[in-house]
């Protein structure tokens, strides 16, 4: 790729979903623990609470290893959501602050102020945290079922799964509740 010339949109918001996928690998034992322990925490004193490396031991001996990665296709869909379309939409929303506060017709990207990057960043994290909220949800779901009683369980298969029985037994705007 030569010097200024521009990426494809496609090829932006691949790169960025495969490469915040990867990273879920390695992150997503810790967001889950770190679920567990905040949900193993209500209602108990501070001292009562088990630490990460107690949480983590208990999934594993309870769940196998593969318990640490419970709600891994959640996180997979919610990184290629938000990761995907934040990377892919902030240069666009940032030049076009950069040219809406500009006179010049300059390249905006040279010059963006601190103004137009923090703007193009803001918009397009708010933008991509909503259209990727709906994973969102499935994925903190899928991570604190465990915890809750047999009976109360929602043991979703995987994120489809999980996304389907949502809007069939709770309606579609759920997916959006605390948007």
């Amino acid at each position: 790729m030569q010097s200024g010339e521009t990426i494809p949109i496609t090829k932006q918001w691949l790169l960025g979903s495969v490469s915040s996928m990867s990273a879920a690998v390695c992150t997503h034992p810790i967001d889950l623990t770190k679920i567990r322990m905040q949900l193993a925490g209500e209602g108990v004193r501070t001292s009562d609470r088990p630490g990460m490396l107690a949480t983590g031991t208990g999934i594993v001996r309870h769940d196998g290893i593969g318990g640490l990665y419970r709600g891994l296709t959640a996180s997979f869909l919610r990184q290629v959501l938000y990761s995907g379309s934040r990377i892919t939409l902030y240069p666009s929303i940032r030049d076009l602050v950069a040219r809406s506060s500009s006179s010049s017709s300059s390249s905006p990207a040279a010059g963006a102020s601190m103004w137009a990057k923090s703007m193009g960043g803001l918009a397009a994290g708010a933008i991509g945290s909503g259209i990727a909220n709906p994973a969102d949800l499935c994925l903190v779901r899928m991570e604190g079922d465990a915890r809750l009683p047999a009976e109360r369980r929602r043991n979703y298969a995987n994120v489809v799964d999980g996304l389907t029985r949502i809007c069939r037994e709770e309606g579609a705007a759920t997916l959006w509740r605390g948007c």
